[in-house]
């Protein structure tokens, strides 16, 4: 898709949500998994909130559509620029204004059967899976493992732990989700 229609989409989208509407959307990548993965579908809504990190957000980049997790705000920044990433990316995305954000993903579509993120058994998944992301983040950015270390761990002991974290959380998905 080039940059006018993407712009087009991004609008008739921002519009439908801004109205009381939902958006459904098809993931195309594994970025999210174990949660959402490439082939899914997921139901969008208006942010009717402030952000809360873990919440996971559709919003644009140059390349297009993206939905990952929220983690905060980039300190001193005018305009605010959020700070996401997927599940599985071992990585930051690049910061992001606030106004790029199209909204809330609330559900998720898989085999037809559709999870809700917002309560009951999926709401506790996502909220494990924020969890286990958060102390992924700890370690890929060597907060926590400054205290077990004078310095930053080595990067294949970041990964190994990355790698565990990723699975528990299959694991868990598999359990709660079937």
């Amino acid at each position: 898709m080039n940059q006018p229609e993407s712009n087009q989409v991004r609008a008739l989208l921002q519009e439908t949500l801004q109205e009381g509407g939902q958006a459904m959307l098809t993931v195309t990548s594994n970025s999210m998994s174990p949660l959402i993965r490439r082939g899914d579908q997921v139901m969008l809504i208006a942010l009717a909130r402030p952000l809360q990190p873990g919440d996971i957000i559709t919003f644009q980049t140059d390349a297009g559509l993206l939905t990952h997790r929220f983690w905060g705000y980039v300190p001193e920044t005018n305009p605010p620029l959020l700070l996401t990433r997927g599940d599985k990316p071992v990585v930051f995305d690049p910061p992001t204004p606030a106004a790029r954000v199209l909204g809330l993903v609330i559900q998720r579509q898989r085999h037809g059967r559709w999870q809700h993120l917002v309560h009951g058994r999926g709401y506790w998944l996502n909220r494990h899976l924020v969890w286990l992301a958060s102390w992924d983040n700890r370690v890929l950015m060597g907060r926590k493992a400054a205290r077990v270390w004078a310095g930053s761990p080595p990067a294949w002991w970041r990964q190994g732990i990355h790698w565990v974290l990723h699975w528990w959380g299959r694991l868990v998905t598999a359990v709660l989700v079937g």
